[in-house]
């Protein structure tokens, strides 16, 4: 990787084609090592946005970029190997999670992803219980 923000957007807006606006004019930067969260309101477009960043769906407008590079250059495979998305209902790309974890890395072996799987979870307790506690 160049050292450029990890992924970038400018401008990024999504008009869905029954004419909802779900995101308009979104800049963001998220650097190497960040952990971002996004909080808003039911339907104020954090989902969109992750399905945009995830190359799941394509931005009405603006770019998005990935050290550097538009979004849309980059590889499905290659791709996968430095993005992950874990939408609200859980489900990750037609796999088990494990399966998701492992195809960042191909090839690693099973302790590894274990491990990996395990801190995951573990995050994900973490912020499960904050929202209870400050919902």
């Amino acid at each position: 990787m160049s050292g450029a923000f990890v992924v970038a957007l400018r401008g990024v807006g999504k008009t869905f084609s029954n004419g909802v606006v779900a995101l308009d004019r979104l800049n963001l930067d998220v650097w190497p090592g960040e952990f971002v969260s996004l909080l808003g309101p039911s339907g104020c477009g954090k989902s969109t946005a992750l399905r945009l960043i995830a190359g799941l769906s394509e931005p009405s407008r603006g770019t998005i970029r990935l050290d550097g590079a538009r979004l849309q250059t980059w590889d499905n495979a290659e791709l996968g190997r430095w993005l992950g998305y874990l939408p609200q209902d859980g489900e990750l790309f037609g796999a088990p999670a494990k399966e998701n974890i492992a195809r960042i890395r191909a090839g690693d072996d099973p302790t590894a992803i274990a491990a990996a799987w395990s801190a995951a979870e573990g995050r994900w307790r973490l912020m499960r219980s904050q929202y209870l506690l400050y919902r």
